[in-house]
Formats: C-alpha cells, structure tokens, sequence
C-alpha cells in the first residue's frame, strides 16, 4: 500500500478534547494471564475513534503474549443502527464494528501508535452465522481472540498490521474477520488530503433515499443508497448528521458508511427476496469523497447467494465488496474482491 494513493477507511484525528496523551491499560508481552476481559465497563472512546461513549462496544481487553490478546466487547439489545428495536438480530454489520474497534483499541493500547493518527484500512472482513448473532434477553457479551501479523514500522514504531480476530458467544465461535491498516501521521495526513482535509461534511445537497424496504432498514434515515434510475445502480448517500455512522466530522465518506452502502446494495439487488450479509470481505482502493457522487454497482447471483458491489467515484474505484448471504454456497468461488471492473 502507497501512501500517495491513500486507501479508504482513513478515521480523522481526534479532537484535541478527545485525546490524551498516553493510552491507557498497556499489557505486558508475555505476561502471565491473570484475569478474563471483563464486561463492567466500556474501553475509553478516544481508543475506538469514538466521540459518543454509546457508540463504543469493546469493554476491556488482555495481553496472551506473542502478539495475540483477548477482547470483550458487549451489544446492547437495542440500538437505533445496529439493533433495531423491531429486530430479532442484531445488523451482521456490527461484527465489524466491532472487529475495527477491536484492532484500533490493540493499535493504541498495545502497540502505542499515538492519538491523532489517521488509520487507513485496507481491507475489512468478516463471516458470522445467524443464530450468533440474535438477541437475546439481555446484552449479548461477546469474547474475541485476536492474532496480529504483518507488521509495518516506521523508524522503531509500529505503524500497521494485520488482525486475525475470532468472535464467541457464550464460549462457542460465531464469528470471524480481519483487517489490515496503515496509521498515518497527522502531517502526513495534512499533505495527503490536500484541501479535502477541510472539506469535512461539505457536499451536495443530500439525495431522497431508496425505499428501506429494499435494503433491509426500517428507517429511511438510515438509508445509504440514492435511486440513479438505473438497474443495480445507486449513489452513496451520506447523510453527516447521523449519530453513529458520522459519530464525528471526518473529510471523507467513512469506510463504515461505504461498508454499509455496499450490504444494502446487495439487499437492494436481490429485492424482493432478502439479502442478510453474513459473509462480507471489502477492499479499499481510495478515499470517497463528499464533492462527487460514488456509484456503487452490484451485480447479485442469486444461485450462489453472492453479491459483489463496486464503487467507483468520477471513473476510479474506490472500494469491491464481496457479499454472502445464509445461502452462499462454502463450495462456490466468490467473485475476487481486489479485481478490478
């Protein structure tokens, strides 16, 4: 990964209110266990790039030596995003919210990558069943066990890696993922964006949304796609006074906000059957920027129970996303998600 063509999923650097100057509850490599992640309390937002402390989901963690640690993390049984209150489960999109807190909380806390960086993410994965992911009649607690590889440096510093992250529920894995990133330095940053780095929410007037219906939402404020007139074809919508996918001012469209743009073009594509992304792996190629529309188009194989979404923003892509619904075949080739259209 080049630092002049930066990949998406960059996180902005934290208000000067928001950041201390250390990280908080380092571990000791190869120290011996001594305690389970607890579930008392939440991890400090500023760790996750959170600014609303109801948006942070990872609650504590613990070094296992070796570059590999354990995490707890606790879903609410509602959340206005994540877990409707009409819902049965909670959105498979919180599997990677939590894996990305998860990565940035071990990014900071334990490798000491300083407050203000910007995190560029290359690529975002997960799988989780269904019945993992239900509510239950309390919080669902979840266990991770996480394995970092890959590394990067700058000078003597860590500057990125790879996680290898297991989710569990009541002792049994429901979930998997991983993520890859490169923390860039606030100069840097200055230098890459340009005068995008002061663009933050800046944009066109913001499009009518899709029907939710068609993407799996039951609110439109929550709806990422805009009509094109086209078949399988939609623009990104990005509506900057959403609490939890804009939980703070950031220059470009947020990797999470495309991640979620992408799933609801596979459920749009597949309409009116259901399109539930169990299955999502995304590669991000550069930022989305607010000035231009992103065009996301999907092409949906219903006799796989795949789905690939591509994103492309004045001709360049930006983001491919490869999509698995509950009947995505184990033995089927899905489609390479770094192939380029």
């Amino acid at each position: 990964m080049t630092l002049t063509a930066p990949t998406q999923f960059a996180v902005p650097a934290q208000p000067a209110a928001l950041a201390p100057t250390t990280a908080p509850h380092r571990t000791e490599s190869g120290a011996t266990p001594v305690r389970a992640p607890g579930f008392s309390a939440t991890a400090p937002r500023e760790l996750v790039h959170r600014a609303a402390i109801s948006e942070v989901f990872v609650t504590d963690w613990e070094s296992r030596g070796d570059d590999t640690y354990e995490l707890a993390a606790q879903w609410p049984r509602c959340h206005s995003f994540f877990t409707p209150p009409s819902s049965s489960h909670h959105m498979p999109s919180l599997v990677a919210e939590t894996i990305r807190q998860s990565v940035f909380v071990l990014a900071h806390a334990e490798y000491g990558i300083p407050f203000g960086h910007a995190f560029v993410m290359s690529e975002l994965s997960y799988r989780t069943s269904r019945d993992g992911i239900r509510v239950g009649s309390s919080p669902t607690d979840v266990q991770l066990q996480a394995s970092c590889t890959e590394f990067t440096h700058k000078g003597r510093r860590v500057a990125g890696f790879r996680t290898e992250v297991t989710l569990l529920r009541d002792g049994r894995p429901f979930a998997a993922g991983s993520a890859s990133f490169t923390a860039v330095a606030p100069a840097v940053y200055r230098r890459l964006r340009g005068a995008q780095h002061r663009a933050a929410g800046q944009g066109p007037l913001l499009p009518a949304p899709v029907c939710p219906e068609y993407v799996g939402r039951s609110s439109a404020l929550d709806v990422v796609l805009a009509p094109t007139g086209r078949r399988d074809v939609w623009h990104v919508r990005a509506d900057t006074s959403h609490p939890t996918m804009f939980d703070h001012p950031v220059d470009h469209v947020p990797g999470m906000v495309l991640l979620e743009a992408a799933c609801q073009a596979a459920a749009a594509a597949s309409h009116p059957g259901s399109f539930h992304a169990l299955r999502v792996h995304a590669a991000f190629a550069r930022y989305a920027e607010y000035d231009s529309p992103c065009v996301l188009t999907a092409d949906h194989r219903p006799e796989t129970g795949f789905a690939t979404v591509t994103g492309t923003q004045a001709g360049r892509l930006v983001f491919t996303a490869t999509l698995g619904n509950d009947t995505a075949l184990d033995s089927y080739a899905a489609p390479d998600p770094h192939r380029r259209p």
